[in-house]
């Protein structure tokens, strides 16, 4: 090793010495600054305080209208009013959407139904 490589290397040594501890220290007076325990409650909450828009939305009326679902509702935006309606869900028929579970037709536990 020449004499200049290792007098580079000792200078990185001492910086990598010198700055390492004064982070770590940087890290422990932290906690003591003002405004830490605002942060501490605010971070639990910021991951819920946004609510994303992304919809997916289909054209209707030739580009005149789209149909689109938000927070559980569908509705739709007509461009010439230039407002968004909240479209009604289809009532189910008499007997739809409700089924029932299948009836039981084994014997006891652990037999073959027959």
């Amino acid at each position: 090793m020449t004499r200049r490589s290792f007098r580079m290397l000792a200078v990185a040594v001492v910086v990598v010495l010198i700055v390492v501890p004064l982070a770590v220290d940087a890290q422990d007076r932290l906690k003591t600054m003002p405004g830490y325990d605002q942060f501490q409650k605010m971070s639990k909450e910021i991951a819920g305080a946004v609510k994303l828009g992304t919809v997916n939305a289909t054209w209707k009326d030739g580009g005149h209208s789209l149909e689109y679902k938000f927070d559980g509702k569908n509705y739709r935006f007509d461009f010439a009013a230039n407002k968004p309606v909240v479209l009604e869900e289809p009532k189910a028929k008499e007997g739809e959407g409700k089924s029932e579970p299948p009836a039981d037709k084994g014997g006891d536990k652990g037999q073959p139904p027959g």
